[in-house]
């Protein structure tokens, strides 16, 4: 009877197993059949920004670890840069022309000017899922079904931490009130401080140079919370974390802030808001999404965590919880030499062995001398020749990131680096320059009617056909898909146009031999010319992108100004 009964356990475990199989090949099999899910990314700052990077990466971090293909785009808002409305309007137009038939399933929106620009044009991606990373609204029903990840900072929190490491006379605040969003933390930050009675005082809407004389004057038993600003200092525009880090400099106080991207550039640290949670957050309800099943989260998007060099300099170590996190903190002597005392220890007990034998054996002495001293010499020989070699990758990898891979012209990197040489150079003297941006038109049909090869076949005509045009001083790079930009220097107005217009004409003339078919192309080209208020080339070339749009919309193959 036991031996039935073990035979009928055995074959329901097997059976079990072999459905189980069925099952998992069939799902594997879906994930593979079915069409990526394509996700977009705005985030409101501009690339460089740390916090919209690092939200990025904590969106990638999951959808990494997860089974579904998708596709993810990324683009940057740049909104602390540029007029709200205006730059709105253009990256409506610009993110129509980019997607076109090709509309993501989810639309994430990272930061309060991305989210409020995904909200301003719902028609945008119309049938997209949104996720609105972003202080939560009152009214959350209002947001037609948007996924909300709240960014609300939990400032009560951070003060008492602050309060509780560094005890302040005065609480000194930096911020500003231009903003919504800047005058919603000054007055969250001043409420918490007047209920719990401690005297404060706001730093706001002041220059740099200012607000670097009054910081440095501020007695030491004080201390400084710091909201993020944007400045203009010396014909640079300085990002939050560069402002925090000038008055790092002068202040003779602790400096608490609210991101962990401010840790390293003069914050203490405390329970700071993360980035990479709310982007973990994020990917969470990403996978939720393609799953079909109901959004949660396992992130808060906030994490203790503290800068060990102002740690030390203020005296918090022992104030600090154990389970913190600590950046920046420097190795123990045997973390720090552990890989070189393992090899003197290995170096050690091989030399004694060595000279255990060498005792033995006298006589071979001299031949172990000559075998090492080759060895030593043909050891060092590799070491050259490998860091020759490594020097010449280096080099070939330096030159291959700025340089486009299909036309061999330089990329967008080159661009804006070059870009901001001339520009810099222009403020010092009284030269001149203008940026051309040019478009190929329905560049979309030829790839649908030829193929990507045959696209391809088209940009690298287009680039010989500016190269031929521009001259040596010129900076002529491909920034996008079918996009190219060119700075000319030292010309007139006039001289500028009539490039253009020769550009454009070169290019319609073109006949581009692809396999049986000869293709005819035109571009959209748009011109703008340096002014004296501009901050920087990409500015310029925002101008410019508007003058390519207007060429667009009214009849495309022509040369707008």
């Amino acid at each position: 009877m036991s031996s039935v009964v073990s035979n009928m356990y055995l074959i329901k475990k097997w059976l079990s197993i072999f459905i189980l199989a069925i099952f998992a090949s069939f799902k594997a099999l879906s994930y593979e059949t079915s069409q990526p899910t394509r996700i977009f990314f705005l985030g409101s700052g501009s690339s460089e920004s740390p916090w919209t990077e690092l939200v990025s990466q904590g969106v990638r971090k999951n959808l990494e670890q997860s089974t579904p293909p998708y596709v993810f785009y990324t683009d940057h808002l740049d909104s602390g840069r540029f007029d709200e409305v205006g730059q709105y309007n253009v990256m409506y137009r610009y993110l129509k022309n980019k997607f076109n038939n090709k509309t993501p399933d989810i639309f994430i929106s990272a930061g309060p000017a991305a989210s409020h620009f995904s909200m301003e044009h719902p028609d945008l991606f119309s049938n997209s899922t949104r996720i609105l990373i972003q202080p939560k609204p009152h009214d959350v029903n209002g947001i037609d079904g948007a996924v909300i990840i709240d960014t609300e900072i939990d400032y009560s929190s951070m003060i008492t931490e602050a309060i509780r490491l560094s005890n302040p006379v005065t609480f000194f605040i930096v911020g500003d009130t231009n903003k919504p969003s800047d005058l919603h933390r000054l007055k969250s930050i001043t409420q918490e401080l007047e209920q719990r009675g401690i005297i404060y005082k706001s730093l706001e809407n002041k220059n740099l140079t200012s607000l670097l004389k009054e910081v440095s004057e501020i007695p030491s038993n004080n201390a400084v919370f710091y909201t993020p600003i944007y400045r203009e200092h010396e014909g640079k525009g300085l990002p939050p974390v560069f402002v925090l880090k000038e008055l790092h400099k002068v202040a003779d106080v602790p400096i608490f802030a609210t991101s962990v991207t401010e840790l390293g550039f003069g914050s203490v640290g405390g329970y700071l808001h993360s980035p990479t949670e709310l982007g973990m957050m994020a990917g969470e309800a990403v996978l939720d999404i393609i799953k079909g099943k109901p959004v949660g989260f396992s992130h808060n998007g906030f994490e203790f965590v503290y800068d060990w060099n102002e740690i030390i300099r203020w005296g918090y170590q022992s104030k600090i919880s154990d389970k913190a996190q600590v950046l920046n903190r420097p190795p123990s002597l045997w973390e720090e030499h552990k890989k070189e005392a393992i090899i003197l220890t290995a170096f050690l007990l091989v030399l004694v062995v060595l000279l255990i034998i060498l005792t033995i054996y006298n006589r071979k002495l001299k031949a172990v001398k000559n075998a090492l001293s080759k060895e030593r010499k043909l050891l060092e020989k590799k070491v050259d020749e490998r860091t020759k070699e490594l020097s010449v990758l280096y080099q070939e990898a330096e030159k291959i990131a700025r340089v486009d891979e299909l036309t061999n012209i330089s990329n967008r990197r080159a661009f804006f680096e070059l870009g901001e040489l001339i520009h810099n150079q222009t403020q010092r003297t009284s030269n001149n320059y203008t940026v051309v941006m040019l478009d190929i038109d329905e560049f979309k049909k030829i790839n649908d009617t030829y193929g990507h090869a045959a696209g391809d076949s088209v940009i690298k005509n287009v680039a010989k056909a500016l190269i031929s045009i521009s001259r040596k001083s010129d900076v002529v790079a491909r920034i996008g898909g079918e996009e190219f930009a060119v700075i000319l220097t030292n010309g007139t107005r006039q001289q500028s146009i009539e490039m253009a217009e020769r550009v454009r004409s070169k290019i319609e003339k073109l006949r581009i031999q692809f396999g049986q078919y000869i293709i005819y192309t035109t571009v959209s080209v748009g011109v703008a010319e340096y002014q004296a208020e501009e901050i920087s080339v990409g500015s310029v070339l925002a101008k410019a992108d508007k003058a390519l749009y207007q060429a667009k919309e009214t009849g495309k193959n022509k040369v707008v100004f």
